[in-house]
């Protein structure tokens, strides 16, 4: 608030000092009016000081004791602290001395130790040396009578197997005795099959002829065998291929190829007896045959990888082979000029094994046929067999 005084000129001198009186006053009732509110507000803000001095002194006093405080907390934690120092150091002394007393109480341990085992020990060697020549004694004399019992056992046993051997050779020519008694004696009861016939163009000499083509193709694949070094398994299956390949499928073949020259002729009788007169003839199926046959080994050869030699001129001898073709050429032949009607009947994979068709390599209870060497020579008609089947059997596999 501040003061304002205005004055306007009169004419009235009296009545401006008037007037000018009445502001003074004014102005002093509003000056009184300040004073007052100015020592109120001074007197205010006194007691608010006083008021903060003392909460200032009340302060500074829980200050001081908060101090004392900490003082003393901080003495009770050095005395603390000194003392876990103190308790520390003598935990290491006792650690130290516990180790000490430790490694003590060990080394009097093992020694004791030491001295058990090595004292054990000696007992125990000698123990052993003890029983060990007990078990020795006892293991010679129980070697001894054992070798003596084995000795006595295997004379015997070799004199039984000599004898069982005497029994088995006895039986087997007996057994094929009878065969051959049974044999002639079909021969002689079947009224299809002429009595006694043992001319060229008889059972027998089909027979006979069908035994030397086996006989000298087995003679080759065994050469074969040991010039290429196959193994068993490659042998087998080499005889049964080249088996096939003549006695399956070169008849038809001769029979086409010399009624491809001889149209009229169309039994078999007249295609053997037209090979057996044609020297010319036989010398073409001869080469013929010895050219394909030499291209299906050589071909063989050359599949197996496993074969250490591929070349044919170092696999076998050519005139065996030659010779060989010759034979199968001369059984074709016999065979188809024989008045009775032979055939080659081929058994199949995993037939039933017949003993009467079929002549295994390997049987012992096995019964079913796993590989094919050669077929069986009979007389379909009658079923007579004259050269059994050559297979190799297998065990039958139980469902």
């Amino acid at each position: 608030m501040g003061l304002s005084f205005s004055h306007q000129p009169s004419t009235d001198p009296l009545l401006d000092y008037r007037q000018h009186i009445t502001q003074l006053q004014q102005a002093n009732c509003l000056l009184h009016q300040n004073e007052n509110k100015l020592l109120q507000k001074i007197s205010s803000l006194e007691h608010q000081l006083k008021n903060e001095v003392q909460q200032q002194k009340k302060l500074n006093s829980e200050k001081e004791q908060l101090s004392k405080q900490l003082e003393q907390t901080k003495l009770n934690i050095d005395q603390k602290v000194s003392e876990t120092e103190k308790m520390k150091k003598e935990k290491e002394e006792l650690h130290i001395r516990f180790s000490q007393e430790k490694t003590k109480m060990e080394n009097q341990w093992k020694q004791e130790k030491d001295k058990i085992l090595k004292e054990n020990e000696q007992v125990l060697n000698k123990e052993r040396t003890t029983l060990k020549e007990q078990h020795e004694e006892e293991i010679n004399s129980l070697k001894t009578k054992f070798n003596e019992k084995y000795k006595k056992k295997e004379q015997e046993f070799l004199t039984e197997k000599e004898n069982w051997l005497k029994e088995k050779q006895h039986f087997e020519e007996e057994v094929q005795k009878l065969t051959n008694d049974l044999l002639k004696l079909r021969i002689e009861t079947d009224p299809n099959t002429i009595t006694n016939d043992f001319t060229e163009r008889g059972p027998q000499s089909v027979c006979e002829s069908f035994l030397n083509v086996k006989s000298e193709l087995q003679a080759l694949v065994e050469e074969i065998s040991q010039n290429c070094q196959l193994s068993e398994v490659q042998t087998i299956e080499m005889e049964a291929q080249i088996s096939e390949s003549i006695f399956k499928t070169l008849l038809p073949q001769i029979k086409g190829f010399v009624t491809q020259y001889h149209q009229n002729v169309v039994d078999d009788q007249s295609i053997g007896k037209i090979i057996k007169e044609s020297k010319e003839l036989q010398s073409q199926l001869v080469s013929n045959t010895e050219l394909g046959l030499t291209r299906f080994i050589h071909e063989k050869l050359q599949s197996d990888t496993s074969s250490n030699n591929m070349n044919l001129g170092n696999a076998t001898n050519q005139e065996n082979l030659s010779h060989l073709c010759q034979r199968v050429i001369l059984f074709f032949a016999d065979m188809m000029m024989c008045e009775k009607k032979f055939d080659l009947v081929w058994c199949k994979k995993t037939d039933t094994f017949n003993p009467y068709e079929h002549k295994s390599t390997n049987q012992k209870e096995t019964i079913l046929i796993e590989t094919v060497l050669y077929p069986c020579l009979m007389i379909p008609t009658s079923r007579m067999v004259f050269e059994r089947a050559v297979v190799i059997t297998k065990n039958r596999k139980l469902k």
